[in-house]
């Protein structure tokens, strides 16, 4: 799952061990579309399968957009809103495993959670992603600790990456 298009709405990836790769575009309906082919992640240059046992994602190159590393750098120019956070735990869970953020504008509420082993002998990136579409503006960040509780973040500039830690 990631938001390859940051329109606010999450994709999906599918890494096929024998097939192609698939990488469905969220149509905001309950529907999806499959893009592999037109993005570049079913086929390499040379027209051959491109199949995976895993998956994993990150922004590999820092530029906020969400890569899959080894596989496909995210160059599409995009001109939708994101923002990325890196939570940090102090006195204990370090890389914040369990925390959940929950992001909230005018018009609706993003939520994802710090998670590890995303797939079969990977794990993605630990910051959270959000694709934030046309919304540049948010009226709320709160992060709800695994041991800690919840607390309230100042608001976030969008297209940032943003650290939040945790005493």
């Amino acid at each position: 799952m990631g938001d390859y298009d940051e329109d606010g709405w999450p994709d999906l990836y599918v890494a096929c061990d024998s097939t192609p790769a698939i990488l469905y575009h969220n149509n905001h309906n309950g529907t999806f579309t499959d893009i592999a082919g037109d993005a570049g992640v079913a086929f390499n240059e040379d027209g051959r399968e491109q199949a995976g046992m895993g998956s994993s994602a990150a922004d590999y190159n820092g530029d906020g957009h969400i890569d899959r590393p080894m596989l496909l750098v995210n160059e599409a120019k995009k001109t939708n809103h994101w923002l990325g956070l890196q939570l940090r735990g102090v006195q204990s869970n370090r890389d914040a495993i369990g925390a959940r953020v929950v992001l909230h504008s005018a018009a609706r509420s993003w939520v994802d959670e710090v998670r590890s082993g995303s797939s079969y002998s990977s794990s993605s990136d630990l910051r959270l992603h959000f694709g934030l579409g046309a919304s540049p503006a948010l009226t709320s960040v709160e992060v709800r600790w695994a041991q800690w509780g919840a607390r309230a973040l100042r608001c976030a500039r969008a297209r940032s990456h943003r650290g939040a830690y945790r005493r």
